[in-house]
């Protein structure tokens, strides 16, 4: 992170993205009615993708508009005042581990294509949850996210120090066994 920062002296704040096992998945992004955004289109390259920009460049925005997409309950702010709806659409390529997570969970009739087309809808009357069209759980969703993105910030390091992140931190290393047993316990 330092090396852009050092060679660019004008950015002031960088995140990395990348996703959960060094596999860069995410491919197309789509943010309609987002906060400040009217409508934002992204293609993404394989490999790493650093957004820079000068604070109050809207990479934040970004950041947030995905892990909106995969909470399980967003925040009705979050939709630009004087919309009614916010969206957001993220194609991810389709990973070994999510299509046998997703077999294992009833959704094989989804996965006929290489890739993933998750949304979000947020509105006043309701959020809704898709994948490749289909109405899914914000549950399903959530631990969708777990497979497919890992958002890493400058400060992250810190949340090291807080207990509270101890568990979901371990519980994030654990295999598809352990995520499911994750998954029963915060149903129960």
């Amino acid at each position: 992170m330092d090396l852009c920062s050092t060679q660019h002296r004008f950015w002031r704040e960088v995140v990395i993205l990348r996703s959960v096992g060094g596999e860069f998945v995410l491919k197309h992004l789509l943010v309609e009615n987002f906060v400040l955004v009217d409508k934002l289109e992204l293609d993404f390259t394989q490999d790493l993708c650093v957004i820079t920009g000068e604070t109050g460049a809207g990479k934040t925005l970004l950041i947030d508009a995905l892990a909106t997409l995969f909470e399980s309950r967003a925040s009705l702010d979050k939709i630009k005042t004087g919309a009614s709806y916010a969206y957001i659409e993220a194609m991810f390529s389709l990973t070994e581990e999510v299509r046998s997570w997703l077999e294992e969970q009833g959704y094989e009739e989804l996965i006929q294509e290489d890739s993933l087309i998750l949304s979000s809808t947020l509105s006043s009357t309701r959020n809704k949850s898709r994948l490749n069209g289909q109405l899914i759980t914000k549950n399903v969703m959530k631990q969708l996210g777990y497979f497919l993105l890992d958002i890493s910030g400058q400060h992250e390091n810190q949340l090291l120090y807080q207990p509270n992140h101890h568990l979901p931190l371990l519980d994030s290393l654990g295999d598809k066994t352990h995520l499911h047993l994750v998954e029963e316990t915060q149903n129960a």
